[in-house]
């Protein structure tokens, strides 16, 4: 199903059309100590992603024109990078 963009959608997706942009990318790398239970992380955010289609909201355009699209929940998966050298990210590295 398309939706069509807002103003603002329209107006960012033009942008990033034009020139690119990742100025609302918000990456960020945490160093965490002790175990981390994986599956109970997924099950979290995948509890928390199904509440709030924001979260799953895509823009996409096809023939010059923009659009956004929902993807649906069972879609969604959680991304796992192990990182073994942490010295790569060291300006970005937050512990918690």
């Amino acid at each position: 199903m398309r939706i069509p963009l807002s103003f603002s959608q329209e107006r960012l997706w033009f942008l990033d059309q034009l020139e690119g942009s990742v100025a609302y990318h918000m990456p960020t790398v945490l160093r965490l100590e002790g175990a981390l239970d994986v599956s109970v992380l997924e099950q979290t955010l995948q509890s928390i992603v199904s509440r709030h289609e924001v979260l799953r909201t895509v823009l996409l355009s096809e023939d010059g024109v923009g659009y956004q699209k929902v993807i649906g929940v069972e879609d969604w998966i959680l991304d796992q990078v192990t990182v073994t050298d942490a010295s790569l990210f060291e300006n970005d590295l937050q512990s918690i």
